[in-house]
């Protein structure tokens, strides 16, 4: 293909075509208008509007850089030749029209609006039978000046050779939970330890953060939790904790492999060693000072009394597992146990929802000219800041999690039956939305039979441990009636009788009455 027209190829059989024309045009002088149109008289194809026959052959011309059979007007609306030439003359590189002809035009100076521009990029032509159908790709760069742009530019060409893929957070941690009085305990695996950054090949991992919610995640946190960039627009949420790599597992993680210590041990595949990051990770985000990446803290096995996770031995500069049997779980249910982190929330209330999700985040890019942490030189000069994996937003994704903690009566005692909250006031700000209103019945007994009276006698609601809403001890009540109405506000009286057996031969162990009251 000869681009310029100069008589000399410029690109041969084999090799990638790239961009082989580029074209600008007015869009009321868009192909398939019949007159040169205006913001008062348009638009061709419109109901009632004519449009030109030809607009098809057109547009394919514009794309294919040919001009013939066009006329001398067709030819000046989408055909622009240097500035020092003609736009008719016949000798200008009809592929590619000139930038300083677009600034020069005198579209410019007839609308008051400026230039409504059209800007046709095309490439080559390809081969195609009947039928067959080819992917293609193109991307939009921008740049604040040549450099950026070349930089953006090539970076443009990373991501698509990594599948379209931009720099990755760890890899998103499976969640697991255990409830019981008045405490939450969460359970994640480790694989986010060991994740690889697609574009740039490190094993850029830092540390977790755990959210949490009382509104199934809607928001994570009240108001004073917002976390705000710069400009005041809101970016975030502060975790209920967060966890880091301590110092020295920073200073001493490889860059290009899942192992603390000994890197200059491990040989790559270009034949070089590897090498320790040499950085400390902790502070504020240079690049979004209203983050934090971390304080240093260890993993949250590595500061409690249990012996699960890793620590690091400074004298032998390596990293030591301490995962032992009492600290493994099979999250992935494949008949295998990997090790484990864990936190216990203790300032949560019986009966009421919580939501929590576990994050994983990265270090970010440093500067390639201050840490070995950069040793291929991703970024320059500047830089990313560090990426954190999604929250997730149902309890289809792996790191959501929602419970309810409360404790499991499981002898056969009535009397320790709890009603939250008492009275309920028009709408409780437990867990609530205008979708979901509801009374929970707390340390109910394993088998039981439930059921709410109006004052007169009236059965209103009723069911046993076997319905959809029951948990460990516990039952929800959403407020409505066997017939599905909305209840009216006043005292209620529910009965419990908690029972053995199953079948025919089902008994009842012992009942309680009590009351409640729903105020409007």
């Amino acid at each position: 293909v000869d681009l310029d027209q100069d008589g000399i190829t410029d690109i041969y059989v084999g090799e990638k075509l790239k961009m082989t024309d580029w074209h600008w045009f007015d869009w009321y002088n868009r192909p398939g208008v019949v007159y040169s149109e205006g913001s008062s008289g348009c638009c061709a194809g419109d109901p009632g509007k004519d449009q030109a026959q030809n607009k098809e052959e057109i547009q394919y011309k514009v794309m294919s850089g040919d001009t013939t059979n066009l006329t001398d007007a067709e030819k000046g609306r989408y055909f622009h030749a240097n500035p020092s030439l003609d736009q008719l003359d016949p000798n200008f590189n009809p592929h590619f029209d000139n930038v300083e002809d677009l600034k020069l035009t005198e579209f410019f100076q007839e609308d008051p609006d400026g230039l409504d521009c059209v800007m046709e990029m095309t490439c080559g032509p390809f081969d195609l039978a009947v039928q067959d159908s080819v992917p293609f790709s193109f991307c939009i760069i921008y740049g604040q000046n040549i450099e950026d742009l070349l930089a953006n530019a090539e970076f443009a060409q990373v991501m698509y050779n990594a599948k379209y893929q931009g720099f990755t957070s760890p890899t998103i941690p499976t969640v697991e939970s255990e409830v019981g009085d008045e405490y939450v305990k969460l359970y994640w695996d480790q694989a986010a330890d060991s994740s690889q950054d697609v574009v740039t090949g490190y094993y850029d991992f830092e540390g977790y953060k755990i959210y949490k919610s009382i509104d199934e995640g809607v928001s994570w946190g009240d108001d004073g939790d917002k976390i705000f960039d710069n400009t005041g627009i809101q970016v975030g949420w502060r975790p209920l904790i967060q966890f880091d790599l301590s110092y020295e597992d920073d200073y001493y993680h490889c860059v290009k492999n899942p192992q603390i210590g000994k890197c200059d041990e491990i040989a790559l595949s270009s034949g070089q060693s590897d090498t320790f990051r040499g950085m400390d990770v902790s502070g504020n985000d240079p690049l979004a000072p209203w983050f934090e990446v971390g304080s240093n803290t260890g993993m949250p096995n590595e500061i409690s009394s249990d012996v699960c996770g890793m620590y690091f031995d400074s004298a032998m500069n390596d990293s030591l597992s301490r995962c032992g049997e009492d600290c493994t779980k099979d999250f992935n249910l494949d008949g295998t146990n990997e090790c484990y982190y864990y936190y216990v929330d203790t300032n949560v209330l019986n009966g009421i929802e919580y939501t929590y999700s576990v994050v994983s985040y990265d270090t970010g890019l440093p500067d390639s000219t201050q840490v070995s942490a950069n040793p291929d030189s991703w970024a320059r000069p500047n830089g990313y800041q560090y990426i954190e994996s999604s929250r997730g937003s149902t309890p289809l994704d792996s790191n959501f999690e929602t419970v309810i903690p409360g404790a499991q009566n499981t002898g056969n005692d009535c009397n320790s039956v709890r009603v939250i909250p008492n009275p309920y006031f028009g709408r409780s700000t437990l867990n609530e939305t205008i979708y979901n209103r509801r009374i929970s019945f707390m340390d109910l007994p394993e088998k039981y039979t439930l059921s709410i009276y109006t004052v007169s006698g009236e059965l209103v609601w009723s069911q046993d441990e076997t319905h959809q809403d029951a948990g460990d001890g516990i039952a929800f009540w959403d407020l409505r009636s066997v017939n599905n109405q909305e209840v009216s506000p006043g005292l209620y009286i529910y009965t419990l009788d908690a029972e053995s057996g199953s079948g025919s031969a089902r008994t009842t162990e012992c009942s309680h009455i009590g009351k409640f009251a729903i105020v409007r």
